[in-house]
This record gives C-alpha cells, structure tokens and sequence, in this order.
C-alpha cells in the first residue's frame, strides 16, 4: 500500500515499519534533494554571481565584452567602489556603538545586573570567536551577491579569564561553550528550490571543501562515524551509476580535499531507524524529523543526529540586501549597478582602443615600391627603405582624434552607477545631481541608501 499523498518519502508506509535500512538509503535521500536543488540553483544564478565577483575584483573575462574587436580590458572600480561603500556604511551602523547589540531581560525580573553581566560575558565571547569580522564578511556578500548567509556553530574551546585573588589576578582557563560564526558564500549553500525562507524550507544545505585532517581528526573523536573517506576527485554518480564530472561546481580544480554536506531539514523517520534514536515529539505530523546530516564526498554518511537545539531551529541565519518577493535570493548592489557598470567599461573600452590607434597609426605603403618582406612595424630611430621618395611611397593612415566629449560621457556612465546603485563619492561633487556639494545633502544620500540596506 503506498503512503499518504502528503508523505514525502512515503514516510508511513506500512511495508517499512519493521524494516531498517542501511546508510546508503539516508546517503541517497540527501543528495538527491541537496543536488536536484543545486542544479537549480546553478542554472538560474551561477553565471550571475561570477560576473559579480570578477567585475568586483577585476577580472577580465571574454564574456563581458562590450563589442566585436574590443581590445582594452579595462573594468572601472565604480561598481567595486559602491560595494565597499554599502557595507562599509552597514557595518558602521552595526559596530559604531560600543554596545553594538543589547540584550533585553523578563519584564518580571527587576534585577537588571545579571542580563547585563551575561551581555558583557557574551560581548567578549564573540570577540575571541572573531564574530564580528564573520558579520562583515556576511555584509560584504550581501552587498555583492544580495544574499548574506551566515552558519552558527557552538564549539568547546579553552578560554582564558583573569579573576581577582587574594594574591592578586589569576589566569584561569576553562573549557566552556563559545558560540561561533562562519560566512558562507552563495555558491556553498543549497536551499529548497521553492522556499521562500530558511523555517518553510524542506532542507538547506552547507556544501564545503575541507581538509581531509579534518575529517579525520572528528572521526578519532567521535564525532564522525568512522569510515573511510578518501580524497575527493570531484566526480559524483550520474542516475546510471557511471562516475561524472560535475561542471556545476564552482572549482573545477581538486586538490583531494573532503567534500563535506551538511544538510538541515526534514528526513523520513523510517530512513533513520536503528541508526539514530528519535523520540515521539520529535516526529512531525507527516512522518518528518528535523535532522543534521553530514556526508563526504557525496557517498559516506559521517553523522546523523536529531536537531539538538531547543525549537528546533536550523543553525543558518540569512538576510537579502533587496527583498526580492517571492524569492529566497536577493537583490545586491551588483545587481542595481551591473548596466551602467557595463556601459562605462564600454565607453572606457572604445576610448583605450582609439587611443591605440592614435599612438600607434596605421601605415598606407605602394608594395610595388618596397623592398621584399618589408618590416612594417612603427619604432623611434627607424629607417624605412623604398624605392623612391618616402613621401611618395609610405603614407599614415590617421582616423581622426578622440571627441572630448567622451571625458564627460564617462562621468555620466560613472553617475548611473552610483545612482543605481545608491552610493556616492562624497569627496567627487558632480555636477548634475547639487545635493551632494553639502554636507547635508551627503547626509541624506547615504541615509536612504543606508535605510534601503537595513530594511
């Protein structure tokens, strides 16, 4: 008898209630869904997001040029310029306060000193996990890509405190619980195609290339289960089960590291018995449980566990920088920038290319007038031979000079940019738009650009 309709994975079919099933069955489930979810992804994103990151830091690229014949491959900063701007501006609004986050005690509580001690305990906990610059990294991928992910981790770590003592301060170090943050860049997080957010999602994942000492150094502690996990080649298994490369990757190089997934969602509960211990309240009204599933190398399951922390909330926070409705992935300053970014690199482009033609003229000749196998190329100090009066023979061939008029139209290019994008140069007045010639005016520029950032 099948499952219910609303059973993914046919969760409460009878034929399965006795029955265990090995690894490879849970191995299967999650890379189905994290890979069908990936190439999704890919297909609508991943030449997007490598054009933003080449123009941001850059790099030139056979597929943004401008036109046929483009020689220059120059890309202007201003759209790196806007980047930096908008988050350099959203971490000073976070971090400008030294009580750059509050935390907010029971109202029932007229005691105020302990919340303010914890606040305190945890202000330096995050200093020594380095979770602020983990939030800038956040911002800065937001601001580029239009979604900042971030994953949080809750480590054991050696602490050290320094408490008052009689004989004067001592140095106590302890083992205790250090909440931690890792910026994960878009091409390394996978979603359900069709979520709308991180809670209604059936499952995102974290995909990441790490050490192979790693791996091994969790499995020699028991964390990880302990099987063998070799080098990863990058191949995966196509539905025939023959060995593929797979050119959705964002590397196409290997270097034997582990491919490690860390999936967060729904599993079938059947696909966890005898392998994991799940409690009634932990399964769902359709047969799910909220588990973290980590796999190498798309074949080995390394753990399997029900979701430890208290709501059961998936340890992966995620902003867009623009809200796009109806879609998990945002709208960056990239994105805002990204045609007139282009227009300007174009009208950079054609001036270097006609500036070469200047510096470098062409040259008009009677070939019946030459010696043989004439060397035609234009140095200083060189003597030409011909046959005749060189004035008659060679002749350079001048295409005109450059309309000045191009300094002002790249200006302009260079104006849409920070007009799309929201950003401005506050130590370059242009003259088209007077409210930034003040400083009041700068003010009110960078506020809403500030307000749109944050909303």
């Amino acid at each position: 008898m099948a499952g219910q309709i609303n059973d993914p994975g046919n969760a409460n079919a009878p034929k399965r209630s006795n029955e265990v099933l090995g690894w490879s069955d849970l191995t299967s489930y999650v890379t189905y869904h994290v890979r069908q979810a990936r190439e999704s992804r890919d297909r609508q994103y991943k030449a997007r997001w490598d054009a933003y990151e080449r123009t941001y830091r850059g790099f030139w690229s056979k597929n943004e040029a401008t036109r046929d014949g483009e020689r220059s491959r120059i890309i202007a900063p201003a759209l790196a310029q806007a980047i930096d701007s908008t988050a350099a501006s959203i971490e000073d609004a976070i971090f400008s306060r030294d009580q750059w986050f509050d935390a907010v005690d029971d109202r029932m509580d007229q005691e105020s000193s302990d919340m303010e001690a914890a606040r305190l305990n945890l202000v330096e906990d995050f200093e020594v996990a380095g979770v602020p610059e983990q939030i800038a990294k956040v911002v800065l991928n937001g601001c580029l890509y239009g979604t900042g992910i971030g994953k949080i981790n809750i480590t054991r770590r050696e602490v050290k405190t320094v408490k008052p003592s009689p004989q004067g301060p001592k140095t106590i170090t302890e083992v205790r619980p250090v909440v931690t943050l890792d910026a994960i860049p878009p091409w390394e997080f996978v979603i359900d195609t069709q979520a709308r957010d991180l809670e209604s999602a059936l499952f995102c994942a974290h995909e990441t290339n790490v050490p192979r000492n790693v791996v091994w150094t969790k499995q020699k502690q028991g964390i990880y289960r302990n099987v063998v996990v070799a080098g990863w080649s990058g191949k995966v298994l196509d539905p025939a089960g023959i060995p593929a490369v797979d050119e959705n990757r964002k590397h196409g190089e290997f270097d034997g590291s582990v491919f490690v997934t860390e999936y967060y969602g729904l599993v079938p509960k059947h696909l966890l018995r005898g392998k994991v211990e799940v409690k009634p309240e932990d399964i769902q009204g359709n047969g799910m449980v909220e588990c973290i599933v980590t796999i190498a190398n798309e074949s080995e399951v390394l753990r399997a566990q029900v979701n430890p922390f208290l709501m059961k909330d998936r340890p992966i926070i995620a902003y867009q920088h623009d809200v796009v409705p109806g879609k998990f992935w945002g709208r960056g300053v990239a994105e805002k920038g990204w045609n007139a970014q282009r227009a300007l690199d174009a009208e950079l482009r054609a001036r270097m290319d006609a500036l070469g033609l200047l510096t470098s003229p062409m040259m008009g000749a009677d070939i019946t007038r030459l010696p043989r196998n004439p060397d035609m190329r234009v140095r200083p100090g060189k003597v030409w031979l011909s046959r005749g009066r060189p004035s008659e023979v060679l002749e350079p061939v001048i295409l005109g000079n450059i309309d000045p008029n191009t300094f002002n139209q790249s200006s302009e290019m260079e104006r849409l940019v920070q007009v799309g994008t929201g950003s401005v140069e506050s130590n370059a007045p242009l003259n088209t738009d007077r409210r930034n010639e003040t400083a009041s005016g700068i003010s009110m520029i960078q506020s809403s650009a500030l307000f749109l950032a944050l909303a």
